[in-house]
């Protein structure tokens, strides 16, 4: 069976020499293109899509030095553009990968995310100085998924917390996740909370950036649930 046009372009010389510019240093492209090759055939939808669009959607991936699929770094995602009326993929990072873009700055020295059932103690305080103080319930069951959150530890101190209760984040899934032409969501969050959750807060979070002027940390944008 011939391969798909979206395998074929994985497989030209000519993406991989992009890629290879686009990569940080220190990271290789051909291991790149192999894991986005797996990404691709692992996905009907991504093998849908256009090469035009699956390109531009491995490059951006590249530029950031994240890799799809890999640690929760980021995913290729196929999604059905009503605009193009085709397939077309785009490169969505993760928690993992925007919090390994928060420690590669420089200006976090810790970051985390976690989980909160029903079961587990979880105590959390906001403003001046925020905290998390999470211990999951070592049971077969904890029970439902209720909120989800993420922190980040700054550099000459200070921390920055976000929370999100389940309701928060199924209502930004609903509006926002990619989805097929029937109208299915796609994705990783089309099977399970974690990544969309841990994604949502880590999104906020990276909306804080360090003032020029004073060195404290605000808001670069208003704090808005940011879509996929």
């Amino acid at each position: 069976m011939a391969d798909s046009k979206a395998i074929a372009v994985l497989r030209d010389e000519r993406l991989r020499d992009e890629v290879a510019r686009a990569l940080p240093s220190g990271m290789s492209a051909d291991q790149m293109l192999r894991i986005a090759l797996t990404q691709v055939r692992l996905s009907p939808d991504l093998q849908r899509c256009t090469p035009e669009s699956l390109m531009g959607a491995l490059l951006q991936a590249a530029q950031a030095g994240l890799r799809p699929g890999m640690f929760d770094e980021g995913w290729l995602i196929g999604r059905w553009s009503k605009r193009a009326r085709a397939y077309e993929a785009t490169f969505q990072p993760g928690y993992g990968g925007l919090l390994k873009l928060a420690l590669q700055s420089g200006d976090v020295t810790g970051a985390s995310t976690g989980v909160v059932h029903e079961g587990d103690a979880f105590s959390v305080r906001l403003g001046s100085d925020p905290y998390v103080e999470h211990v999951p319930a070592l049971v077969a069951d904890p029970g439902e998924v209720v909120a989800f959150y993420a922190s980040l530890t700054l550099r000459g101190g200070g921390r920055i917390v976000e929370v999100m209760r389940r309701a928060e984040v199924d209502a930004v899934r609903d509006r926002y996740a990619p989805r097929d032409a029937e109208g299915h969501v796609v994705g990783p969050w089309a099977h399970t909370t974690r990544p969309w959750g841990a994604r949502q807060c880590s999104c906020v979070l990276s909306s804080w950036r360090p003032s020029q002027a004073t060195g404290s940390w605000r808001h670069c944008r208003p704090t808005k649930r940011v879509p996929a």
